[in-house]
């Protein structure tokens, strides 16, 4: 699996990140009643594609809900913080506080393929 992280090791640059990040499989991030996908995630944070909601950087917030391209989804709670939001490109940067086991576990899962269809 290539990941930003290694991406950035091989191209010489110094990844700080403490968490090294995935482009595949997507993860479907649900705010409020509304259903985004992530296209950059890890278990820190992740950068949603096509937000046109009202929130802006600083802004605290709820997810309760994550779900996978298969389908799967599970219930929970991570609480969340606004880094960036890129009007232009529609994308909106989080990073997670207070990650729940439940996200924490659908997280590695996903990550390690045991939730494709």
């Amino acid at each position: 699996m290539v990941t930003e992280h290694s991406k950035g090791i091989e191209n010489g640059l110094v990844d700080r990140r403490k968490y090294s990040r995935i482009n595949a499989p997507y993860l479907h991030v649900f705010v409020g009643k509304r259903e985004f996908i992530a296209i950059s995630w890890s278990m820190g944070g992740c950068i949603l594609e096509a937000y046109d909601g009202e929130l802006t950087p600083g802004a605290l917030f709820d997810i309760y809900r994550l779900g996978a391209e298969s389908g799967a989804e599970v219930d929970l709670l991570v609480r969340a913080r606004v880094l960036r939001r890129e009007k232009e490109t529609g994308r909106l940067a989080l990073t997670f506080h207070d990650v729940d086991n439940r996200a924490y576990a659908f997280m590695q899962e996903l990550m390690a393929g045991n939730l494709s269809e």
